[in-house]
């Protein structure tokens, strides 16, 4: 053989041992094509508690009769049951508050009769039938699982 040859082959032998070393650090060693992602732990949200919102009472017209005699007024619970947490208001608006007075309770078939000046602004200000036209009155109230309501008026 000859010196070329042998030459030849030693760049051959030298060239295949590269490629074979190149394919096993490429093997150990792979180069990135993308950046290496971050492994991110995932809760399921807890579940919020739930909420249990009473229903709003439904509001149940009264039976009653509302009387006003220029001085005080004679008011009838005609209904078979009890009004409690009574709230009784002349001349109420809708933008600002009337004439209020507060009643624990008002027994069934039972007539009350109350003076105009028990009735008051939240201020403190009386009802003065002499100086105040009466226009109006609403009744609310609780009744058995609900709520009472009334509204009349006068001219």
């Amino acid at each position: 053989m000859g010196k070329v040859k042998k030459v030849i082959l030693t760049v051959v032998i030298i060239f295949i041992g590269l490629m074979v070393l190149s394919v096993v650090v490429a093997t150990l060693f792979p180069t990135p094509s993308e950046p290496p992602k971050k492994v991110v732990k995932v809760e399921k949200p807890k579940p919020k508690p739930k909420v249990v919102k009473p229903k709003p009472k439904q509001k149940v017209d009264l039976k009653t009769t509302v009387r006003f005699d220029g001085k005080q007024f004679t008011i009838v619970n005609q209904n078979s049951f009890d009004w409690t947490s009574v709230k009784l208001e002349v001349n109420s608006g809708l933008i600002s508050s009337g004439y209020i007075l507060r009643q624990s309770r008002l027994k069934a078939k039972t007539t009350y009769t109350v003076g105009a000046l028990q009735f008051a602004k939240p201020d403190g200000q009386r009802l003065n039938p002499y100086t105040t036209k009466v226009l109006n009155m609403t009744i609310t109230c609780d009744i058995p699982k609900e709520r009472g309501f009334w509204y009349g008026g006068w001219e």
